[in-house]
């Protein structure tokens, strides 16, 4: 008995150990580094979880101000109060810029 009791302890003990101790996922647009993990879909690209793309609309999936760059989504921005926290618009035109890590 006592050997059962030692046995439902530690099953238990490895059950709770292994829970939610995972790190957060980063969603579209938010910083991240090369240990982050970024949700489904997304990937570290320019230190923020973002996703490649040929198109238009694949980004506009993301965001409804996105825009394929380079084979990589990003908002569009006019200055950086359009753009997600921690992001800062980097002009890339005298009119339109792109929402960017700091």
């Amino acid at each position: 008995m006592k050997r059962l009791v030692v046995v439902v302890g530690m099953v238990l003990g490895l059950w709770s150990c292994s829970g939610d101790d995972a790190s957060p996922v980063g969603q579209y647009a938010e910083q991240c580094d090369p240990t982050t993990t970024c949700a489904d879909g997304l990937q570290c690209i320019f230190n923020m979880c973002t996703a490649s793309c040929t198109t238009q609309e694949e980004c506009r999936a993301w965001s409804s101000t996105g825009i394929c760059m380079g084979g990589t989504c990003f908002d569009s921005c006019v200055d950086t109060f359009n753009c997600p926290p921690g992001l800062v618009c980097n002009m890339v035109a005298s009119t339109s810029g792109t929402c960017r890590v700091r």
